[in-house]
């Protein structure tokens, strides 16, 4: 079994996600779930139905090949430079941050007197976007350099309490993994399996310091026969199955917004005007506490029914046509990961992920030197 064949195809992974939504939504871990319906079945099969039609669409067309008259060298002196921008402007971030609003979160552990963690700081879609191109561009790096900034980009996210980029960074760095060609099957296979328990332990951890386990059980009403004591794995659940639910409540309504999400999710929060949209989502949920709305909620908000067939369609052709036409890895593992969440949110459109693949797009285009002719050894 080629493993990175099957990790590699965004296809593979959007159906594993909805399995895995599915099967933890029938677990039933909450008091506040539904009862079974048939919308419950419906939502899941037009959603898989639409992308794969849009994915095998765009797989009909063939990209004319040219014949290729140069060769691309990896320029180790313009990545270090590259990098180093970054980290400066990240540096500058966080400065500013301290000045403004004290200690990070996480500093409340050592004693200071910290704000919380949601309302910490300014300019974080852009301070999150640069550690996590920087943790997962360290697989270019030189051995130092690589630890230096995983180190760095991780020990940030830390300290912002920010349990979502770093799973956002690990998982892309995974898929870079797979796409560059670094890892064979049987790694892939045990580093896989540690990922997994990876995100349980960040899970319960991050979890425990920023809700803790018993106010967590309490507020999104688990059932008693779920309270365990490794709560990283209820985590876990929850993350996967209650966003669904929010999806499903949404569903009953026709009140639209008309773009005032998707395109307030695209812009920095202080340039967000979807304050109604908003209010009315709070409103209809039927646990308060329960925000997280999958990646289709945002859109069924703006455009209903219509936009939820529109938008599975739109991202089954866009997976096809990075997975089979695209030539930037970085690109391809950041669609990917974004595909791979879309239990939790939509990070297709997120202010956070455009300005990742921006900065893909010129990384690749300042870090690799086209030479004519024949390759240098």
């Amino acid at each position: 079994m080629n493993l990175k064949k099957i990790l590699s195809n965004p296809l593979n992974v959007f159906l594993f996600i909805w399995v895995l939504i599915l099967f933890t939504f029938q677990l039933n871990i909450s008091y506040f779930f539904p009862k079974y319906t048939v919308r419950e079945l419906l939502l899941p099969f037009f959603s898989i139905f639409y992308f794969i039609l849009g994915f095998m669409t765009v797989k009909l067309f063939k990209k004319k090949k040219y014949k290729i008259k140069y060769c691309v060298h990896f320029c180790q002196r313009r990545f270090n430079l590259f990098i180093l921008i970054l980290i400066m402007i990240s540096l500058i971030i966080v400065i500013i941050n301290i000045v403004m609003f004290g200690p990070p979160p996480l500093m409340s552990i050592f004693g200071y007197h910290t704000t919380v963690y949601l309302e910490y700081g300014r300019f974080k879609g852009l301070l999150f976007s640069l550690l996590i191109f920087i943790f997962v561009s360290s697989l270019y790096g030189t051995k130092r350099i690589s630890y230096f900034l995983k180190l760095f980009s991780i020990t940030i996210l830390l300290l912002y309490i920010s349990r979502g980029n770093i799973i956002f960074s690990i998982l892309t760095y995974f898929f870079l993994l797979i796409y560059e060609n670094r890892i064979t099957n049987k790694k892939l296979f045990y580093l896989s399996m540690s990922l997994i328990i990876i995100i349980i332990v960040l899970f319960q951890i991050v979890g425990e310091f920023r809700t803790g386990t018993e106010a967590f059980y309490n507020v999104l009403e688990i059932k008693d026969i779920y309270r365990i004591k490794n709560s990283g794995l209820i985590w876990l659940i929850s993350y996967v199955s209650m966003p669904f639910v929010n999806l499903l409540e949404v569903s009953h309504y026709d009140h639209l917004f008309w773009g005032q999400n998707i395109i307030s999710r695209s812009l920095p929060a202080f340039l967000s005007f979807n304050q109604e949209s908003v209010e009315f989502y709070k409103s209809i949920l039927p646990n308060q506490y329960n925000t997280a709305p999958s990646y289709l909620t945002p859109i069924y908000l703006d455009f209903g029914i219509t936009g939820f067939v529109l938008y599975n369609f739109f991202l089954g052709a866009i997976s096809s046509y990075v997975y089979h036409f695209g030539t930037n890895n970085l690109i391809k593992s950041i669609f990917i990961t974004a595909i791979s969440l879309i239990f939790f949110t939509d990070y297709f459109l997120f202010f956070t992920t455009i300005i990742l693949i921006v900065l893909s797009i010129f990384f690749n285009k300042f870090i690799y030197i086209k030479g004519l002719n024949k390759c240098l050894k």
